[in-house]
């Protein structure tokens, strides 16, 4: 989006010179003032045009982008649903003292997943 509006603005210095310079001709009735005039006319209308339109291309830009990141995180979330389902679903807690230790310390890690996913499902 940033790059329309910054190729807009290059544009800007010209068009704006080209239109006072038309202005003067015509304020002073240079030769062809007339034609100057109407020219000079259909460029500001023209490039009205081009401004209102290039907003609107970078509105729908910005909303497209917010929609396509906001369905790949869906996505990346419901994969990682999917994946811990079966983690919790589990009945194994161990048979001895260090697999306990072991599943322990897995879950740990699997609940700090879990927050992080939660913090981000409350942030989309």
């Amino acid at each position: 989006v940033s790059t329309q509006s910054t190729g807009i603005d290059m544009k800007k210095g010209p068009v704006t010179t080209c239109c006072d310079t038309a202005d003067e001709y015509v304020e002073n009735k240079n030769k062809n003032y007339e034609i100057i005039e109407e020219k000079t006319m259909e460029l500001k209308k023209l490039w009205k045009i081009l401004n209102t339109a290039m907003d609107k291309r970078g509105l729908l830009i910005e909303e497209a982008l917010k929609y396509v990141t906001f369905m790949r995180d869906m996505k990346e979330i419901g994969r990682w649903l999917d994946e811990n389902e079966k983690y919790c679903q589990a009945t194994d807690l161990g048979d001895d003292l260090e697999q306990n230790e072991a599943l322990c310390e897995e879950f740990n890690k699997f609940m700090v997943s879990f927050n992080d996913t939660g913090k981000r499902l409350e942030f989309i």
